[in-house]
């Protein structure tokens, strides 16, 4: 219902998802202004109850490319704040996962608390990624997944701030997209519950940053 629930206040967010929730937060669907070759900032703009500027950074070279997204409160007062990056990449799709945790689906969501992974969750091996893979993986026991896509071995490094790997198989757009995170979904709700997974709480000046590498290796095979 677009509730944000901090501090004992509850705030009403700009519902923008056919299933009533306030999806992804506002500055992925915003104009973002070139600050320089490579870089990219939003200011918030008021549908978020706190003042903050967002900041994308892309590195690219030849062996591959890094993107950097960083969030700063610019508020007088603490705010609660999340990162994550949303990559597709074209299926089909083989994955390793260093993940040992994940978390079920549960009553139309996901439960607060993750479980080890098992059977069809378990991608510590790479392989491949079927249709209707819809979940949050945690427990990350190293910064790096491996990709096999269309015959290329690819290389995903992530941030320390990465706690979650959302992984989204979707068939409609014949893709999977792959999402390090800072937090586990719903994290406002998560915070102000004290469950598991939620976001960060930022004060005024503080900043949150999150990065994704990506590099591709020799054909598989090759």
């Amino acid at each position: 219902g677009g509730a944000l629930l901090f501090e004992g206040i509850e705030y009403g967010l700009t519902v923008n998802h056919t299933d009533g929730t306030a999806l992804h937060g506002e500055a992925y669907d915003a104009p973002w202004d070139v600050i320089d070759d490579g870089r990219l900032r939003h200011v918030g703009h008021g549908a978020f109850p706190w003042r903050y500027t967002a900041e994308l950074e892309l590195d690219i070279a030849s062996s591959g490319f890094k993107v950097t997204l960083t969030v700063t409160n610019i508020d007088r007062r603490a705010m609660p704040a999340g990162v994550g990056l949303h990559p597709w990449f074209a299926a089909p799709l083989s994955l390793a996962l260093p993940a040992a945790l994940v978390y079920p689906a549960a009553r139309g969501h996901w439960a607060d608390v993750p479980t080890p992974v098992s059977g069809a969750t378990d991608f510590r091996s790479l392989r491949p990624v079927r249709w209707g893979l819809d979940a949050p993986w945690a427990g990350l026991t190293t910064d790096t997944a491996r990709l096999v896509v269309a015959g290329v071995d690819l290389e995903l490094r992530w941030s320390t701030t990465v706690t979650t790997v959302m992984v989204n198989s979707h068939e409609p757009f014949g893709a999977v997209a792959i999402e390090p995170q800072s937090h586990a979904p719903d994290g406002f709700g998560r915070l102000a519950n004290g469950a598991e997974g939620g976001v960060a709480v930022l004060q005024p000046g503080e900043q949150l940053s999150l990065w994704m590498a990506l590099r591709p290796h020799r054909p598989v095979g090759g």
